[in-house]
């Protein structure tokens, strides 16, 4: 699409795709609290469907984009009017509570896994059905008006599907979803028992004066309006941040593995193609799908959700550092005892990519449970998990960032002997995953372990 607006040349098209990808986390971080706090109040279900809705028109005004400010605007509009993400986490926390630990954790894994499904679906439509009267001729040539606006807009196929799909979902979501906002189940039950009041004889009722003053005060009022002190606890606070940071080395990751395997071996990288780059990151999104369904739960019936995290903090932090000694295995000699073969090259991202896909799956879904385990007051989910993806948004928007500056300013330090400098990127992630695990170490088992209950 950037290239179709004609904008800049093929070097720097990579930069302004950043923008748009940026453009919608920093949206997002905006829009995470004003949502998750409103839902607080009105309920889960209509900030969804108004999400769902908000979704369904920018997805089909960015397939009429035929300007770089176009796209950028529309991808703002989608970020700023969708915090689904967080309303949802709280959602799945109201629906788990009473349930165990690893009941709870199946539950937040498919929505990972719904995450993950969706962009596999999302790169699919978008690869196969953009520019369709480019790619298929045949099939638009008795089409008359159809192919002319596919012509014209030739990325408005995949968006038009996509805005149905969401459209489809809007319809389950109105007419089969429940709310689940613990506040007006509370409501609800007060409305019980005062009906149940009105129906007693007078006779039996005690009168006061300032009966329900100090209820009022106290009750109503308190569970309405909350200092943010009382919201953002600090154990709140602690895992929140930490949430954060296994966001950002996630995403340092994802964006260092390719430019790194792409770097010719004389240059610090692995010299790799790019369909086998597209095979290392399916392996590794394959993996993660496969830890979600079928791995995460087991875990932590066995280890426990705080252990379980920390656990995936460590092995995330020792993988980091050995990532970036797989460049080295090419002077290992293969089977056939030639050296710089891609052989144990491969075994090698492959044990590293299994163990990474592992911890960070792990950490990042549980680091959601254990945040929302914190919560003392369910009737304040939807904003600390407004805050969470804030904190997650911001990471989004930073950690590319970082991950290419420290790439190319140590891979251009050239006063530094090559094998030094190729190692440092990763060195740097395994540093903070290392200070990551030391403060998840300090976490009190006592606020994390089971939810909170206190109304």
């Amino acid at each position: 699409m950037i290239r179709d607006f004609k904008i800049t040349d093929e070097l720097h098209i990579g930069y302004y795709a950043s923008l748009i990808t940026s453009a919608f986390a920093m949206a997002q971080f905006i829009s995470g609290i004003p949502w998750g706090s409103l839902s607080d109040r009105i309920g889960r279900k209509p900030v969804v469907l108004m999400g769902l809705a908000s979704t369904s028109l920018g997805v089909f005004l960015f397939g009429l984009s035929k300007s770089f400010a176009w796209a950028l605007a529309t991808k703002i509009f989608s970020g700023i009017f969708n915090g689904n993400i967080s309303v949802l986490k709280s959602m799945i926390a109201e629906l788990t509570e009473d349930h165990s630990a690893a009941k709870r954790t199946r539950a937040f894994s498919l929505l990972q896994v719904t995450f993950g499904l969706g962009s596999i679906v999302g790169a699919a439509l978008g690869g196969y059905l953009s520019d369709p009267v480019r790619k298929h001729p045949n099939l638009f040539t008795q089409l008359g008006p159809i192919r002319d606006l596919l012509l014209e807009y030739p990325y408005f196929l995949p968006c038009f599907v996509a805005t149905c799909i969401s459209t489809f979902c809007w319809f389950l979501g109105f007419f089969f979803m429940k709310e689940t906002l613990y506040l007006k189940k509370k409501l609800n039950v007060q409305e019980v028992e005062e009906q149940q009041r009105l129906l007693v004889p007078v006779e039996s009722q005690e009168y006061h004066t300032f009966e329900n003053s100090e209820g009022t005060e106290n009750g109503t009022k308190r569970d309405v309006i909350q200092p943010i002190t009382e919201k953002l606890t600090p154990q709140v606070l602690a895992i929140c941040l930490i949430y954060a940071v296994v966001a950002f080395q996630m995403l340092y990751f994802d964006e260092l593995l390719p430019t790194w395997s792409a770097t010719p071996t004389e240059a610090g990288g692995l010299g790799f193609e790019s369909r086998e780059i597209g095979t290392i990151l399916s392996y590794a999104g394959s993996v993660m799908l496969f830890v979600q369904v079928f791995v995460l739960h087991r875990l932590t019936a066995i280890f426990g959700l705080l252990n379980l995290f920390q656990m995936s903090l460590l092995s995330s932090a020792l993988i980091f550092f050995a990532q970036g000694t797989c460049r080295l295995l090419y002077q290992i000699p293969d089977l056939s005892g030639q050296t710089d073969t891609k052989f144990w090259v491969w075994f090698g991202l492959i044990f590293c990519l299994t163990i990474k896909s592992l911890g960070q799956t792990i950490a990042i879904t549980t680091a959601v449970i254990l945040l929302n385990n914190a919560v003392t007051r369910l009737d304040t989910l939807g904003f600390i998990n407004g805050f969470s993806q804030c904190c997650n948004a911001a990471m989004r928007t930073l950690s590319p960032a970082v991950a290419g500056l420290v790439w190319s300013s140590a891979i251009t330090s050239y006063w530094i002997p090559l094998e030094i400098r190729a190692y440092m990127s990763w060195g740097v992630l395994g540093m903070i995953g290392l200070a990551t695990f030391y403060v998840s170490s300090r976490l009190n088992p006592v606020h994390y372990n089971k939810p909170q209950k206190n109304p």
